[in-house]
């Protein structure tokens, strides 16, 4: 996926919200263990027949307010933050329905071996990391949920269209033409989150969106992890990385907003045909040509050692004997 064209994925499949409640039964254990056998947990959303709980916002709200490091001041934004997260949830429904219905693999070894790493990015061991979790009201199965969607959808993606990306041999002497061409231009290292407006009068709402997203990461340097949680692009497994774009294959509307960005300027939301993007700028450089920032020095140093009998006539004398 990319910021080139208009996103691929639509929401195919219909979404129903629901207002009515859905009882769960515990275990009995206790006394009071039986008083609260039955918990009125209400349903935000029905994604065909697969449901979406409050339980199961408030799980995905933690893993964000640990992702994030955001700490939530009010009402208004505890609000906006669960608007979000549900639309995000809606999304993984749909994503993992349909990787099930191309029978795609989601292996088991995989989610953990994904999951340690998540783990060990926090510093933490496997063993460990769900007490992290808990802290923030969340758990190991609903990082788990969110690394099988990411995973479902990215398989079914490079599934689909792994046999258009096999370079020939004229593809390839066509981009060292194009790379002759161009040399000397610039090619720009980007991140993206980008957002679905496919109903125009939804159009404020996701751009509304978009901003609070934006003022809620602060910098640059959380827009991996608001990409993971709020991207709809099949980039956000990577968290929004696209790798190097020239300027010739950038959309105009993203190529605007980069010429009054620096190194690690996040954009305004940027609207385009297929939904709104934001877009980190983490470094560029000139095709074929050197960067001044990226050269290489070989530095050699010429020394002597001069002691408290050198006098400054032996020391200005003394010839050139090769570096030390």
């Amino acid at each position: 996926m990319s910021i080139l064209n208009n996103f691929e994925k639509s929401k195919f499949l219909t979404v129903l919200f629901a207002g009515f409640m859905v009882i769960f039964l515990f275990m009995p254990g206790s006394e009071d263990a039986n008083s609260q056998q039955q918990v009125i947990q209400k349903i935000e959303a029905l994604v065909n027949d697969d449901v979406i709980t409050a339980f199961d916002v408030g799980q995905r709200m933690g893993l964000v307010l640990l992702g994030t490091g955001r700490t939530l001041s009010s009402q208004e934004e505890l609000l906006e933050l669960r608007a979000q997260v549900l639309e995000t949830l809606i999304n993984e429904k749909l994503e993992i329905q349909e990787a099930l219905e191309f029978d795609v693999p989601v292996p088991e070894e995989e989610l953990f071996e994904v999951y340690g790493r998540v783990a060990r990015s926090y510093n933490r061991t496997e063993e460990n990391f769900e007490e992290l979790l808990q802290n923030y009201g969340t758990s190991t199965a609903a990082i788990l949920q969110q690394i099988e969607a990411e995973y479902a959808w990215q398989t079914l993606v490079n599934g689909r269209y792994s046999s258009y990306v096999e370079a020939k041999d004229e593809e390839i002497e066509q981009i060292l033409a194009d790379m002759q061409a161009n040399a000397g231009k610039r090619e720009y290292r980007l991140s993206e989150i980008f957002l679905i407006s496919s109903d125009p009068t939804q159009d404020d709402r996701v751009r509304e969106t978009a901003q609070r997203i934006r003022e809620q990461m602060g910098d640059a340097f959380r827009f991996g992890e608001m990409a993971r949680q709020f991207s709809q692009s099949t980039t956000s497994a990577q968290g929004g990385d696209l790798g190097w774009i020239s300027e010739s294959q950038m959309a105009p509307e993203i190529m605007a907003a980069l010429k009054d960005m620096e190194i690690l300027d996040v954009s305004q939301p940027i609207k385009t045909p297929g939904g709104y993007y934001l877009v980190a700028l983490t470094d560029r450089r000139s095709i074929l040509s050197p960067e001044p920032l990226d050269e290489v020095l070989a530095v050699r140093q010429i020394g002597w050692f001069f002691t408290q009998e050198t006098t400054e006539a032996t020391a200005t004398d003394r010839p050139l004997q090769g570096p030390h």
